[in-house]
């Protein structure tokens, strides 16, 4: 086991490396100039210049580079080029609305698609897995902006029983923080129970086809005993490892779904710093993001090698 985190450690070390590598320079490569943008339309060259200077525009790519590394080791992410905010300060702000959502949306779709998953395997080729097949089809087919959107109108536009949009803290209003959640959670929720159902019902047909399970039914074992014993626990890492996947996409920032009910969470504030050409947020944002990627994928990989030692990671 020490073995096998050292080596993902070593691996993690060197994505995040190579991401520091891709975002620093493909993001320079977009069009528009951040001096000339913070000072606003027609500004004089001289103007442009002295802060382009100032932010330090005007150095090599590669010792900007240098100088943004060094700085991030020492756990200073910069500052914002517009407000002057502290970088780590503004994800300080927005990785708690992120986090909630994330959370609420993977507990709602293991909720969802565990139950019909093992249902659904249960009743092989009956009525109740075809509908649950055909259901988590259209779940895993449709875009996150149409459910969101169709989610919107019904709710809020045409049954006015919950808020379109916005952000409300639970300090300002509890009732108004956990209405202005629902239409968010359900749209992550149901997009991600699509997914888990799939890869669920796939792992435990997989597993109830091997010979140790038909050996256990021959042996007089009870149905519920060989699925909650045998076939749950051999098609955990399965499940284990879409979830995990899915949870750290969900943390690494929902851009469209915030973007749509206006939740200032990480996604939000990404595409807001892009399109302003916010060098230091957009880079730590990143940044982070892959920090979550691949420390929850670490962690999903050592769950499943200590619920089944037969797992090798080479």
């Amino acid at each position: 086991m020490l073995k096998l985190v050292l080596k993902k450690l070593t691996e993690l070390m060197l994505v995040l490396f190579f991401v520091t590598l891709i975002v620093f320079f493909t993001f320079r490569l977009l069009p528009g100039d951040p001096a000339q943008m913070r000072l606003g339309m027609d500004p004089a060259p001289e103007a442009v210049a002295a802060l382009t200077a100032e932010m330090g525009l005007d150095k090599p790519l590669i010792v900007q580079y240098g100088n943004w590394i060094g700085d991030v080791v020492r756990g200073d992410l910069g500052k914002s080029m517009f407000d002057g905010k502290p970088v780590t300060e503004l994800l300080a702000e927005k990785i708690p609305k992120t986090f909630e959502l994330a959370v609420l949306g993977a507990l709602l779709s293991i909720v969802i698609a565990v139950p019909f998953g093992v249902l659904a395997t249960l009743k092989k080729n009956s009525w109740i897995d075809r509908l649950s097949r055909i259901v988590s089809l259209f779940g895993f087919s449709i875009p996150a902006y149409w459910l969101a959107v169709l989610l919107m109108l019904l709710f809020a536009y045409s049954m006015h029983w919950l808020p379109a949009g916005g952000y409300v803290s639970f300090a300002e209003s509890p009732s108004g923080h956990i209405k202005s959640l629902i239409l968010p959670v359900f749209t992550v929720g149901i997009i991600n129970s699509a997914q888990i159902f799939r890869f669920l019902r796939s792992g435990m047909l997989e597993v109830i086809s091997q010979d140790f399970i038909r050996t256990a039914r021959a042996k007089g074992v009870s149905e519920w005993v060989v699925i909650g014993k045998h076939v749950a626990r051999n098609a955990m890492p399965s499940l284990i490892t879409i979830v995990a996947l899915n949870f750290s996409l969900l943390l690494s920032g929902m851009v469209i779904t915030e973007q749509i009910f206006a939740w200032p969470g990480l996604g939000w504030l990404t595409i807001q710093s892009i399109l302003s050409r916010d060098y230091d947020v957009v880079q730590a944002a990143v940044l982070l993001s892959a920090v979550f990627i691949v420390i929850i994928n670490l962690l999903a990989d050592l769950i499943n090698a200590a619920l089944d030692p037969r797992i090798k990671y080479n």
